[in-house]
């Protein structure tokens, strides 16, 4: 039409659609008009995964507060049991205050 041709890589995948969704008539108009055949594929798939060692960054933050999150209730659980030895009172208002602070934390 306006005297350009089609691409080569678009020749191609004209045949090449045409045969793999078995469209024999327009697999045989493509390969007459384009002058080529359709090359035969092998079908084989290669699947490559890569691994550099780091994980997703929401992956690694998500550890990081949980590594917090625990950390911080290991402390509260230490501190509590050393009050306990002390005083049995102080321990349980120890752990009062650290479940109304767990619970008003808006990170958990």
């Amino acid at each position: 039409m306006f005297g350009i041709s089609a691409p080569e890589q678009l020749k191609k995948k004209l045949i090449r659609t045409a045969r793999l969704t078995r469209m024999d008539n327009e697999l045989a108009k493509y390969e007459k008009a384009f002058g080529k055949k359709c090359q035969k594929e092998d079908n084989t798939n290669m699947v490559l995964l890569w691994n550099n060692g780091l994980g997703l960054v929401k992956h690694e933050r998500m550890l990081a507060e949980f590594s917090k999150s625990l950390l911080r209730v290991a402390l509260k659980q230490v501190v509590v049991q050393e009050a306990a030895k002390e005083d049995q009172g102080l321990r349980i208002a120890l752990q009062v205050i650290g479940a109304v602070i767990e619970t008003a934390d808006s990170r958990n």
